[in-house]
């Protein structure tokens, strides 16, 4: 599932799709917007997710693998300058065909796998497994298999935004699968779950922060500039190092005394790391780095 919904108006859980316009308008609903085929008829579920949430929504070509009942749920929010997508769906693929690369999207999508399968993008062949991510340009055909049925969490960024900060990104597609073990992916999944359990994309203020530290994240991960680094280290970076040992230190104010905490030298680490973060500031940078394409 990699690419960014685009439609005018158009309606599925109760909620209207955004119409156009500017996504820095601040009447914007930054809301998550669901669809399921939970929500449709039995018999006509697969038809209808194809055809209006895949290729009018989502713009992708879905083909079921399986023979079993058809299903999908996605949640979408849009904030500025980024998609986050959370899909589980039936064994399938997803294509972006030549026909619905025409629609002019360039994002750059990072897909973070929670299933194994298959993606293809530049006559080229990615395996992937289970917490890995792997990266597809929108702006090319590709096709992703999921045959145990998929789930995804898509980071959707306009490429124009992306440029400037990335070392290589026309080559991004040809990186191999970021493993689950890698830091930034790791601090980033982390903040998404952050987000989405505090309610923080719902605010429109707080929505356009998090998507900064969102794409800091994923600049870091597809190969910053030297500048570009600098910032998204001492800005994204740091932010979610915050909400990564905010656990900690409530466990530690609630038990101190818990067996189940870290030594004391972790956790003097630890704070030391976090009274740094909380005195540092960033230094200048170019007001393209934060503002939303």
């Amino acid at each position: 599932m990699a690419s960014r919904p685009r439609t005018s108006g158009s309606r599925r859980g109760g909620r209207a799709w955004p119409r156009g316009g500017s996504m820095n308008a601040p009447q914007l609903d930054f809301s998550a917007m669901r669809f399921s085929t939970d929500d449709l008829p039995a018999r006509h579920r697969e038809a209808m997710f194809r055809e209006f949430f895949g290729r009018a929504v989502m713009k992708l070509d879905l083909e079921p693998l399986s023979d079993d009942p058809f299903h999908a749920d996605v949640t979408v929010r849009r904030i500025p300058g980024l998609d986050l997508v959370s899909s589980v769906v039936s064994p399938g693929r997803a294509s972006r065909t030549p026909a619905l690369v025409a629609d002019g999207n360039d994002d750059v999508s990072l897909l973070i796998c929670s299933s194994a399968g298959t993606a293809f993008q530049r006559r080229r062949e990615t395996r992937y497994g289970v917490g890995v991510a792997i990266v597809i340009m929108n702006a090319e055909p590709d096709t992703v298999c999921f045959p145990s049925g998929g789930r995804f969490l898509s980071l959707q960024m306009p490429r124009a935004a992306l440029t400037p900060l990335v070392t290589d990104l026309d080559n991004a597609a040809l990186l191999p699968p970021i493993p689950p073990s890698n830091e930034t992916l790791q601090y980033l999944l982390n903040y998404i779950r952050f987000l989405q359990a505090d309610g923080a994309l719902g605010n429109p203020e707080l929505a356009r922060a998090a998507a900064i530290h969102v794409r800091d994240l994923a600049v870091l991960m597809l190969g910053a500039t030297r500048d570009a680094g600098v910032v998204a280290e001492r800005r994204g970076l740091r932010v979610a190092r915050l909400e990564a040992i905010r656990p900690i230190s409530r466990i530690v104010s609630a038990n101190p005394s818990s067996r189940l905490l870290p030594s004391r030298r972790a956790m003097a680490s630890r704070r030391a790391m976090f009274s740094s973060c909380s005195r540092a500031r960033a230094p200048p940078f170019p007001s393209s780095f934060c503002t939303s394409a």
